[in-house]
């Protein structure tokens, strides 16, 4: 699995304290892989399901980073808007 890293995120992974994560199902060729993403202070959540069968592929997903609060909120914020961007293009 492959995370699209844009500048803001590649400072998030260098604060990186911690990654946890469970691989839950597979993932077939052609599938779209719809992440959720929200946070708990400098705890990061994520759960990533399959769109097309409504399935939960990655769950437990939490990356704890040494950061300050309102720097992690600027770099979710970056990486949605980038992510809103590249699917814009996509479509």
């Amino acid at each position: 699995m492959h995370w699209k890293q844009t500048n803001s995120s590649k400072n998030l992974i260098k604060n990186l304290k911690n990654f946890n994560c469970r691989f839950s199902s597979p993932v077939f060729p052609g599938e779209t892989i719809v992440t959720e993403m929200w946070k708990n202070g400098n705890v990061i959540n994520f759960q990533s399901k399959v769109k097309e069968r409504d399935k939960i592929i990655l769950k437990n997903i939490e990356m704890s980073v040494k950061m300050k609060q309102n720097n992690i909120d600027r770099i979710i914020k970056k990486d949605i808007e980038s992510i809103s961007r590249i699917d814009k293009k996509n479509c």
